[in-house]
């Protein structure tokens, strides 16, 4: 079996025991709604699910811009979860301030743009004069800053990784797109095709990013029975990660 092999192997199995530990959570739903921090880290745990399920298509397909684009989400997830765990309810409503303050963002813009403003209906002009009246500024929740709350500080720099080489259009990721040759003529790839060992690589990081999720949440829902296998997974994707030389699993 091949090193490729084995990658895919392992991620079919961790993609398993993700659905297995779903299946593991006991809810209930307490007077803090969806702000109570174990509803928000098993909402996270099901973005995580499906986020994980795109990386692998995406890296089936060789679009590895495209898969390390949505792994960011896994990091971030993996984020914001050891946030809930270290801080509880005040991270949650770091959430709620993030969430109001993108909101608060947009209207702001709709209301400064002329064009974007006389366009709406006077009623619904109203609407967002009103909205933003009163209401006291709401502080912006960074991956950068949630990165630094829980246990997966030194993970920020995987996060940070795929936005400049992939997510964000950088240099260096747009120089993915063309090729310049030793004559120095230059060509142009509408599609890159994808090295196996960075689409390993991706598969590799992400798995680190899903295994921190599931960590955190066994953590939070106190030690569910598909937890026991988690040990053999981290010291499996440690194993693979040695091997192929990628970076370790943060601290």
């Amino acid at each position: 079996m091949t090193f490729t092999d084995r990658v895919e192997v392992y991620t079919n199995r961790l993609l398993q025991t993700a659905k297995l530990l779903i299946g593991n959570c006991r809810l209930t739903v307490t007077e803090n709604g969806l702000l109570d921090p174990k509803i928000l880290a098993f909402l996270l745990l099901c973005r995580t699910i499906t986020n994980y399920e795109g990386v692998i298509l995406l890296v089936k397909s060789r679009l590895v811009v495209e898969a390390r684009t949505l792994a960011r989400c896994c990091c971030e997830n993996m984020f914001l979860v050891a946030g809930l765990q270290e801080q509880g309810r005040a991270f949650a409503d770091q959430m709620r301030e993030d969430d109001e303050a993108g909101r608060q963002q947009r209207l702001k813009f709709a209301r400064s743009n002329d064009e974007i403003f006389g366009s709406l209906e006077p009623e619904m002009q109203q609407a967002v004069i009103s909205a933003l009246e009163g209401k006291k500024k709401s502080g912006l929740l960074s991956p950068k800053a949630a990165s630094q709350v829980g246990v997966f500080k030194n993970a920020y720099l995987a996060h940070s990784t795929f936005s400049g080489d992939a997510a964000h259009a950088s240099l260096t990721a747009l120089a993915r797109y063309w090729t310049r040759n030793e004559d120095k003529t230059v060509e142009f790839n509408v599609r890159p095709e994808a090295r196996q060992e960075e689409l390993n690589q991706t598969l590799l990081f992400t798995g680190m990013a899903v295994l921190g999720v599931l960590g955190t949440v066994d953590d939070m829902f106190g030690a569910l029975p598909v937890g026991k296998s988690l040990p053999g997974l981290r010291d499996e994707l440690q194993a693979l990660q040695d091997e192929e030389g990628a970076p370790a699993q943060p601290a």
